[in-house]
C-alpha cells in the first residue's frame, strides 16, 4: 500500500519528539558531568597554585632569591631580582602561611593572602602582616605578578 504524505509526515515529527526526549535526558546527565569536570579544572588550578604559592614563600623566607624568582612572571624577574636582593639583607621572616585563594577572571588570575612575621634589622622587634599576592595563569602555570 502506498503511503500518503501524511503518514510520512506523522513519522518524522515522532521522530524529532522522541529525538528531542533524547537530547533532554542528554543533556539532564551530561550537564552535571560538564559542571564536575569544570569544578574539578577548577579544583585542580586553585590546588597548583597553592603549591606554586607555598614553594615561592618557602624559597623567599629561607633568601633563596635565585631560586623564588622562577616563579616571578617571566618579565618581571630582572626588576624582582634588583628589589628583592638588596631587601633580604635586613629581612627575616619568621613564618609564613598561605591563607585564602581567591580565583578570578575565568581563573586566569588569583590573589593569594599570606599571613607572615617577620623583623628588619637591625631592629629585632617581631611584625605581622597580611601580604596579598597577584598571581597569573599563563600557558598552564602560575606566575607571581606582584607584591613579593
Amino acid at each position: 500500500m502506498a503511503e500518503t504524505g501524511y503518514g510520512s509526515l506523522r513519522r518524522m515529527l515522532e521522530y524529532l519528539r522522541n529525538k528531542g526526549t533524547l537530547i533532554k535526558v542528554s543533556l539532564l546527565f551530561l550537564l552535571p558531568l560538564l559542571s564536575v569536570i569544570l569544578l574539578g579544572c577548577r579544583e585542580d588550578r586553585e590546588a597548583s597554585l597553592r603549591e606554586r604559592a607555598e614553594t615561592y614563600n618557602r624559597l623567599y623566607r629561607w633568601k633563596k632569591v635565585e631560586e623564588a624568582s622562577i616563579f616571578v612572571k617571566p618579565d618581571k624577574r630582572e626588576k624582582y631580582l634588583e628589589e628583592v636582593e638588596p631587601l633580604m639583607e635586613q629581612l627575616n621572616i619568621n613564618d609564613y602561611q598561605i591563607g585564602k585563594v581567591t580565583l578570578r577572571d575565568n581563573d586566569s588570575r588569583a590573589k593569594v593572602q599570606v599571613k607572615r612575621t617577620f623583623f628588619l634589622l637591625p631592629s629585632v622587634i617581631e611584625r605581622k602582616e597580611i601580604q596579598e599576592q597577584e598571581w597569573l595563569f599563563i600557558q598552564g602555570q602560575w606566575y607571581l605578578e606582584s607584591n613579593y
